[in-house]
């Protein structure tokens, strides 16, 4: 079976996450010098995907999360990283990676809703790719 990949923003690539939907999460690596974390999905009998997320502003998530959810953030959500991010990171990213999109917007926020609570991603890019 040929490996399926998407890569994009987060607005474009929900409908390819709903499948994934009461998944187990484990975020495998994280890289803060390049911005990078990777997330590894496991819903059998689906296989097994890995989440690439680009140009990392903002993660807040535990290592190991049940039942996950993803969905694309609301203005609750986004009113919520308002006051936990500094305004300072948030200028800076509209500035110089998220400039084209406004900064902080609901479209680059990946929201998981797990047994464990809700958690947040705010990324430029995200790849998805099936590796088993």
């Amino acid at each position: 079976m040929p490996t399926k990949q998407y890569s994009g923003r987060v607005i474009s690539l929900i409908e390819h996450l709903a499948r994934l939907d009461g998944a187990y999460v484990n975020l495998e690596s994280l890289s803060i010098g390049h911005g990078e974390a990777i997330l590894r999905i496991t819903k059998p009998p689906l296989p097994t995907v890995k989440i690439t997320s680009i140009a990392t502003q903002y993660i807040d998530m535990l290592i190991n999360m049940h039942q996950v959810r993803f969905r694309i953030a609301t203005e609750i959500d986004i009113s919520v990283l308002e006051r936990r991010i500094p305004s300072v990171i948030i200028e800076t990213s509209s500035e110089h990676t998220m400039a084209s999109r406004g900064g902080l917007t609901a479209q680059d926020v990946l929201v998981m809703e797990a047994q464990e609570g809700t958690f947040y991603i705010w990324t430029a890019m995200l790849g998805i790719a099936d590796i088993t």
